[in-house]
């Protein structure tokens, strides 16, 4: 086994992630609400089939909201914490141990403005992801030099 990155072990077949050891990730302005971990992806571990990301909204806070063009479907596990999930026109509570499938085109967001704890959340997309599929994706990869991971802070090499 090698460490390829901080957090990152390369094993002769397949690639062990320690969340806790990869840098977040922001939006601008947003820094405050939600911090999102690229944690598999072709660039962290060579997958070519799927993209998993772990993302926190901070207890008080709530996102916008969007939707993703076809067909880019997007799943939910919900670690910790909870929130209102708006689905479409409908509204629901979810928590740990909630697995949510967001269909593509579908709009959908993420409400923890009443929550007193942070929500973790992880999010599964297949690739490979276009441009403009994913705008937090898209948004890491234009502020760290073209990179979904940031080698520059953790790189042990």
């Amino acid at each position: 086994m090698k460490e390829k990155f901080k957090g990152v072990i390369q094993a002769k077949k397949g690639t062990i992630i320690k969340v806790g050891d990869l840098a977040g990730f922001s939006m601008p302005g947003e820094e405050d609400t939600y911090i999102s971990k690229n944690v598999i992806d072709p660039e962290i571990c060579d997958s070519t089939k799927v993209q998993v990301n772990h993302g926190t909204l901070k207890a008080g806070k709530g996102l916008l909201g969007g939707t993703h063009d076809c067909p880019y479907d997007e799943i939910y596990y919900i670690l910790r914490g909870r929130a209102k999930l708006t689905l479409g026109e409908e509204e629901y509570e979810v928590g740990p141990d909630t697995t949510v499938y967001i269909p593509c085109g579908t709009f959908h967001k993420l409400d923890n403005t009443n929550g007193d704890t942070d929500l973790e959340i992880i999010t599964i997309w297949h690739l490979p992801l276009k441009e403009g599929a994913n705008g937090i994706y898209d948004a890491r990869k234009k502020a760290w030099g073209g990179s979904s991971f940031k080698k520059r802070v953790n790189n042990l090499h």
